[in-house]
């Protein structure tokens, strides 16, 4: 599918600039076959994404750019936290950020994106991330999928580098605006909409999240001597409303956003293996669960420069006296043009 996406942003690409100058349909009997398949191909595009992209908005907030075609450049970092509270003692598992650059195209919303690991490839990390993201006009879905070996730890003023701990975890994260008419999240997200004029939307949402954690924690470490946790997996499912609200400042140089989701399991199962032993982590039946984006983007004629993050946190209970906290994030910059 992957490779589908890039032969027809490339034929689309390749199109527009041989018939850039117009006399598109009227020159099909002189060029080359290859020429006739790109204009075709962009032809039958057209017709598809004016036929999939009508959406009631109301223009005077949000609308499409008036050029096709959209390029960025783009660097991401991600991170995990794992935090086990007891009073004052605190123990924290922190994953090294993995960092990632990339370029994208984008052709009337239809995009593509190729992106590379520095550090994978320079220090042989195996640390895996992906995230697939996609921000419609009244709902979007964020899903990660995430593999960590690499993790420092923390207990006071003692720091370390944990070599026996992993984290596989896999998330959805999917809502519906009420307001779509004035306000998207594809105008801080992917840049494939503008933000007009300042507009806010109620949201809910619901998120699917499942984890397992091998700690490796050293057993002279409080609060971990008294716990003895092995490994540690987590599920839920939690339901969520909250608020999003793009601010245009006057002149439409500038998008800010921010936006909250709070939200509480419906359902969820907490397990730790202690010394070859199971035990259920608090025995209250919810746990709250927060999203928050932010993000701010400046506009200049067709150029645009920016920064977006996302951060999630799940409160996971207790098992005995341990208070057990997940937080993991990711942080974007960007610099893009518009023709």
């Amino acid at each position: 599918m992957k490779r589908i996406f890039v032969t027809l942003i490339l034929s689309i690409f390749i199109c527009n600039f041989l018939f850039a100058r117009g006399g598109a349909r009227d020159s099909l009997a002189s060029e080359s076959k290859a020429a006739q398949f790109f204009v075709r191909t962009k032809l039958k595009v057209d017709a598809i994404i004016d036929k999939y992209q009508t959406s009631h908005t109301d223009t005077n907030y949000i609308c499409r750019p008036k050029t096709h075609w959209t390029f960025q450049l783009f660097g991401d970092i991600y991170g995990h936290d794992i935090g086990f509270f007891q009073g004052d003692n605190n123990y924290e598992l922190s994953s090294l950020c993995k960092s990632s650059i990339g370029i994208s195209a984008a052709y009337r919303g239809l995009s593509v994106s190729v992106t590379l690991d520095l550090l994978k490839k320079i220090k042989k990390k195996t640390d895996i991330e992906y995230n697939i993201n996609y921000y419609g006009s009244w709902f979007g879905v964020d899903l990660q999928l995430s593999r960590i070996s690499s993790f420092n730890e923390r207990y006071g003023e003692a720091r370390g580098i944990n070599k026996n701990a992993m984290l596989r975890n896999i998330s959805l994260n999917g809502y519906y605006l009420f307001n779509y008419k004035k306000f998207t999240y594809s105008a801080m997200f992917d840049q494939t909409w503008l933000q007009k004029r300042s507009a806010g939307s109620p949201l809910l949402s619901v998120t699917g999240y499942l984890s397992s954690s091998q700690i490796g924690t050293p057993r002279n470490v409080e609060p971990m001597r008294s716990l003895q946790l092995d490994h540690l997996n987590l599920a839920f499912v939690a339901l969520g409303a909250g608020y999003a609200y793009n601010f245009v400042p006057s002149g439409r140089h500038w998008l800010i956003h921010i936006s909250l989701e709070p939200s509480m399991t419906i359902w969820k199962r907490t397990r730790a293996y202690l010394d070859d032993e199971r035990y259920v982590s608090s025995p209250r039946p919810y746990n709250f669960y927060m999203t928050g984006r932010t993000g701010a983007t400046y506009f200049l004629n067709k150029f645009f420069i920016g920064l977006n993050g996302v951060t999630q946190i799940y409160d996971a209970g207790q098992i005995k006296s341990i208070h057990i906290q997940h937080t993991k994030f990711k942080a974007s910059a960007f610099v893009g043009v518009r023709f």
